[in-house]
């Protein structure tokens, strides 16, 4: 009689019984594809793009397929045209909406951000937005944000940091003023906004409003004027930064400026009322 071993079972089934087995010893949420993959994901997210964050992420998606941060992060190696990032991001958008199911977009809004299992919709969905509107797709990037604020009236993605200067970008003052309003406590402590509420006084035509507000938006950041008035902002905006710093106004630069280019008499009355200019940006500080 031969004493060779007979042949194995199956090693997902031969895992599956051994799993079983010692399942009361094991804490189930261990054993959760989805956990691993989310565990391997934020392994990947802490290291530099290559072969080693590329090899965590799709180990992520062969545990977890509809991981959302690992297809996010598997999509920034693609090399695709903007429309095909674009197409991308809103299957990875579709992906996060069924994932949460219908009786989210109907029982979580207008506090969305509350319920944390919405947060890589919100973001997702958010990229998407941003994408848009970096595309110049501006009434699509505009019906984006709209629909995030509808859904998360706290704004936890800081999405009406950039609605208000695209709606007046695109002349839709109206709905500005009525987000300044709404956020009326934000133009008073947030700098982006705060330059948006001047521009948006002067074309109300209450200049001493306006002018009040830019004595409180020069004080938030007095750098953004320098982008205002025509300095180009550099290619690589910074991903972090403190309030009222150089690094803040770079990266509201580009779409304060689409708001302030669109209203050239709005220029005009803020070249000739001129602040305390600041330190360029792009020039280094001088030791003394």
């Amino acid at each position: 009689m031969s004493s060779y071993p007979p042949k194995p079972i199956d090693p997902i089934a031969l895992r599956s019984m051994i799993e079983r087995a010692i399942s009361d010893d094991l804490d189930p949420i261990a054993l959760s594809h989805s956990q691993r993959a989310a565990e391997l994901i934020e392994d990947a997210l802490s290291l530099p793009a290559g072969e080693d964050q590329l090899w965590f992420t799709r180990l992520a998606l062969d545990l977890d397929p509809e991981n959302i941060d690992a297809l996010m992060l598997l999509s920034e190696y693609a090399g695709w045209s903007d429309q095909e990032h674009l197409n991308a991001l809103r299957a990875i958008v579709a992906t996060a909406a069924h994932l949460l199911g219908p009786d989210a977009f109907t029982d979580y809004p207008p506090n969305f951000s509350s319920f944390p299992e919405t947060e890589p919709y919100l973001r997702t969905r958010a990229q998407l937005a941003t994408s848009l509107h970096t595309d110049l797709q501006f009434e699509a990037a505009c019906a984006e944000y709209t629909d995030l604020l509808a859904l998360d009236e706290k704004d936890v993605t800081g999405i009406r940091l950039l609605l208000v200067p695209l709606l007046l970008a695109l002349n839709r003052t109206a709905e500005a003023s009525a987000l300044i309003t709404r956020y009326a406590a934000d133009s008073a402590t947030l700098a982006p906004l705060a330059w948006c509420r001047v521009l948006e006084r002067f074309l109300a035509s209450d200049e001493p409003e306006a002018l009040s507000a830019l004595a409180i938006a020069r004080k938030l950041n007095r750098h953004v004027e320098v982008f205002l008035l025509g300095r180009t902002p550099p290619k690589n905006i910074p991903d972090t930064y403190k309030q009222g710093s150089k690094e803040e106004a770079l990266a509201y630069a580009t779409v304060l400026s689409e708001a302030w280019a669109a209203h050239p008499s709005a220029l005009t009355w803020l070249s000739n009322h001129p602040g305390q200019p600041p330190e360029s940006p792009n020039r280094p500080r001088r030791n003394r």
